[in-house]
């Protein structure tokens, strides 16, 4: 079972071999502690048995205490992971996004490992959407060249996608 350690809030696989299987599958980013996995990745490749992640005290954390964790550094947490479980078993390849205010993530085709053509963002139904911000997101997507999905996750955890092409005003 390969090791991922926590280090300062943030997960690392530390051992280049190892985290180089895992970046060529599209996992993570290089830094200089090893191959950086988001919160999200790693959960998923733990429940995946892909990894274990270790404390800084080098314990061995649950599948529980792993959720209890990340849940307290980012209060989106779940939401973001439902949103990329959800996604990855569909099969399409996902990149967490760079943003910690909104879910968001970018999306690729099955079978084109760093072909990213999508962005999803991920909202909580319920949650009020104003005329301007989605403007926005439609704007960033199309200057990225890349469709824009909404993800729309219900009380339930029940999500729906729903594809934004362009905006009329």
């Amino acid at each position: 079972m390969i090791e991922a350690k926590i280090i300062e809030r943030e997960v690392f696989i530390q051992n280049k071999d190892e985290g180089s299987r895992f970046y060529n599958n599209g996992y993570g980013i290089w830094c200089e502690q090893g191959l950086k996995l988001s919160l999200i990745e790693a959960l998923y490749l733990v429940e995946k048995g892909e990894i274990v992640i270790k404390d800084e005290n080098d314990k061995t954390l649950t599948l529980k205490d792993i959720v209890n964790l990340f849940s307290k550094m980012d209060k989106k947490f779940w939401l973001r992971y439902s949103i990329y479980n959800d996604l990855k078993k569909r099969g399409f390849n996902v990149k967490p996004g760079f943003s910690e205010e909104e879910i968001e993530f970018l999306m690729g085709e099955g079978g084109k490992k760093f072909s990213f053509n999508y962005i999803v963002i991920g909202l909580e139904e319920g949650v009020k959407l104003d005329f301007n911000s989605l403007t926005q997101m439609v704007d960033e997507a199309l200057r990225s060249q890349k469709e824009l999905i909404l993800a729309i996750i219900d009380k339930e955890g029940n999500i729906s996608y729903y594809t934004v092409t362009k905006l009329i005003r």
